[in-house]
């Protein structure tokens, strides 16, 4: 059985990754992006969990708190930093 989509049902396209993004939809950005990192958490997709970490990041800058802030950007780095890549 497949998991479903973070982005299905979201009013926002790609997850809200995109066109939140550049319509300044903080709100519903975080959102998207929250969701879509317990998705490829759920289904074992380190590489998009952690782009979808630092996507994370760069979005919650000016509108989370400090600790908040470099709590994402640890976990998106730890997750990166153990993905195999080409050498």
């Amino acid at each position: 059985m497949s998991t479903p989509h973070p982005s299905s049902g979201r009013s926002c396209s790609n997850g809200g990754r995109t066109e939140c993004y550049v319509t300044d939809q903080a709100p519903e950005a975080i959102d998207a992006l929250e969701r879509a990192i317990e998705h490829y958490r759920a289904v074992g997709d380190a590489p998009k969990e952690g782009v979808a970490l630092a996507m994370l990041a760069r979005r919650v800058y000016g509108v989370a708190v400090s600790a908040s802030r470099k709590r994402i950007v640890h976990d998106a780095i730890s997750i990166l930093e153990g993905i195999p890549g080409e050498s």
